[in-house]
């Protein structure tokens, strides 16, 4: 492969990664989801009971679940449901944490659907399943941009290579 053909492949993967980019900002601005919202509650019944049926402000594009529960029992201490800005939730909020020196555990879903947010995590399992956020379209740009890095680094060690 020449030097020429190698900067022309960089150039289109570059620019297809830019304008992927673009579309998700874009859609990021524009987002209109509606989440199921509480202040604590008892319980998810509780929560969904109590939730008004309103849109989240325009750069709140996520539904946030924070599940507190009983680690020897199972059962729901907390639940607070919420519309939250993307920034809120990333690969090392969702799943579940024990709390120190309690018997109870903080499990965090978050996902971008209208009211995707209906059921609360148990495990970490449930919350990574609820977690729309990091599956589907979004798990596809972070394809796109780790297939990018692969590419640039075998046409730059090809490059290199060949000059060497």
């Amino acid at each position: 492969m020449s030097l020429t053909l190698h900067s022309v492949l960089l150039v289109v993967v570059i620019q297809l990664c830019s304008a992927n980019l673009v579309i998700t900002a874009d859609e990021q601005q524009t987002s209109d989801i509606t989440c199921w919202t509480c202040p604590i509650k008892k319980n998810n019944d509780a929560c969904n009971d109590w939730a008004p049926d309103v849109k989240c402000p325009l750069n709140n594009t996520v539904c946030k679940t924070t599940h507190v529960l009983d680690k020897t029992t199972g059962q729901s201490v907390s639940v607070i449901k919420q519309c939250a800005p993307p920034s809120d939730c990333d690969p090392d909020t969702v799943g579940c944490t024990a709390v120190p020196n309690t018997d109870h555990m903080v499990c965090v879903s978050c996902c971008d659907k209208p009211y995707c947010n209906v059921a609360v995590p148990v495990n970490t399992t449930t919350a990574i399943k609820l977690s729309s956020f990091f599956s589907g379209a979004n798990g596809l740009h972070l394809n796109l941009h780790v297939l990018t890095f692969t590419l640039v680094v075998v046409i730059l060690s090809s490059v290199l290579n060949g000059q060497g």
